[in-house]
């Protein structure tokens, strides 16, 4: 998995098959990251990059609060905190980064996130 070609490529999480628990993120034609859903209710993954591996886990009503450790040290790595219809939200990274989630279409599932300095 490369993530060096991702600038200008919008990315999209694809299901691997139609009963699969594991969901590929695309950058055009290349997988950039995979994660893979652990229990039944989704509220533990993997996810896999060329950045590293990591634990991902929803805590809190309705998986709210989804946080995300590094799978070797156990560190926080990032977390996420979603409005309670999930159609907004805000990832943190420990060094204080932050980036909106939002809906972009009415009528799709389509999100986004945004910098909050700049549209990313």
């Amino acid at each position: 998995m490369d993530n060096t070609s991702t600038a200008a490529q919008p990315l999209m999480w694809r299901q691997d098959g139609t009963f699969s628990q594991q969901y590929l993120l695309h950058s055009g034609n290349d997988v950039i990251a995979s994660l893979k859903l652990e229990d039944i209710f989704g509220r533990t993954a993997n996810l896999a990059s060329s950045a590293g591996s990591f634990a991902v886990r929803a805590e809190g009503y309705f998986g709210r609060h989804i946080r995300v450790y590094d799978a070797s040290s156990n560190a926080e790595a990032a977390r996420f905190e979603s409005n309670l219809t999930g159609g907004h939200g805000v990832l943190e990274f420990p060094d204080g980064r932050q980036y909106g989630w939002a809906k972009i279409s009415f009528w799709l599932k389509r999100y986004a996130f945004e910098d909050k300095d700049a549209t990313t």
